[in-house]
Parts: structure tokens; sequence; C-alpha cells
């Protein structure tokens, strides 16, 4: 363990990108060789990497990302926003792109 946390403190990017890639996109290389396997992890595949990195550098390292996951940058009300644009933006999308 030693071994991972000193490449985790001396090489902190590399790691996290090394991670993100083999977990985003194993599940790609497993659905080619098992059909009916759920693809999902793709998109979990950065906040996973994340947390592994930041377990296997303590708990200081956990207690920050926790701490910077949950910090409001913003007003509520701009998250209201956010949220009614992306709505927009799916629905005019999946409704001009199909005959319905």
């Amino acid at each position: 363990m030693n071994v991972f946390k000193s490449l985790v403190q001396r090489y902190p990017l590399a790691i996290f990108l090394i991670l993100t890639f083999a977990i985003s996109w194993l599940p790609a290389l497993i659905t080619t060789l098992v059909p009916g396997f759920s693809i999902l992890i793709f998109a979990a595949g950065p906040s996973v990497a994340a947390l592994i990195a930041a377990a296997i550098e303590g708990k200081t390292a956990l207690q920050d990302l926790r701490s910077r996951a949950v910090r409001w940058r913003v007003g509520g009300g701009w998250y209201l926003v956010q949220l009614g644009v992306d709505t927009t933006a799916v629905n005019k999308a999946r409704y001009s792109c199909t005959s319905w």
C-alpha cells in the first residue's frame, strides 16, 4: 500500500487519469466479450477514480474531496436555471431528431 500511496502523492494527476481511463473503458472491453453486460459505469469513471485516489492518499484527502463536492459556489436559483436549460436542450434535441 505504501507504494501506491507514494505514487499518488508524487503523481496525483497521472494516477487519476490512468484510473479514470481504466474504469471508464474497461467495461467497453467487457461488453465486446460478454453480451448483455451493462456499461453504466462509463459515466462514473472520474468520480470513482477520484474516490480511489483520495482513499489511497488518506483520510484527510477524502475529507477534502467531500468538502469540495458539497460546497455550493453559487445561489440555489442558478442551479434551478441550469436544470431548466438542460431539460429544454434535451427535449429540443429529442423532438427535433425523431419523427414521432
